[in-house]
């Protein structure tokens, strides 16, 4: 794939997930964000985390994500939401509740979003 295409589509898909995350923000009362910018930063850092912490917690994870049959990984999708929030000022997450909530919304939006726009 040409490197300049990759670069693009990447860039939009972070576009997409900021649309997502503030869109989202606005749909859910416990969920914060100040601006687009923001939401465009906390889709950056929710997939730095996503690359680096996510794979930890879930090999340390594995023996109730096995019994769970995998739910258990949303719990893991808020954890890693709300440690975007501690990091980024503008974005506040109420409660894990929310985040969960929140985890849920982003899901069902990037379903939507991968059907739209097949990659």
């Amino acid at each position: 794939m040409d490197i300049l295409l990759f670069i693009i589509l990447q860039l939009f898909i972070l576009g997409i997930s900021g649309f997502i995350i503030f869109f989202s923000s606005r749909m859910l009362s416990g969920v914060e964000i100040s601006s687009y910018q923001v939401a465009i930063l906390v889709a950056m850092v929710v997939t730095c985390l996503n690359l680096i912490v996510k794979p930890v917690l879930l090999i340390l994870t594995l023996p109730i994500n096995v019994l769970t049959l995998g739910l258990f990984t949303w719990v893991i999708n808020a954890l890693i939401l709300i440690m975007a929030s501690k990091l980024i000022d503008g974005f506040e997450i109420k409660n894990f509740g929310w985040a969960m909530l929140l985890s849920l919304a982003i899901g069902v939006f990037r379903l939507f979003a991968g059907l739209a726009f097949p990659v």
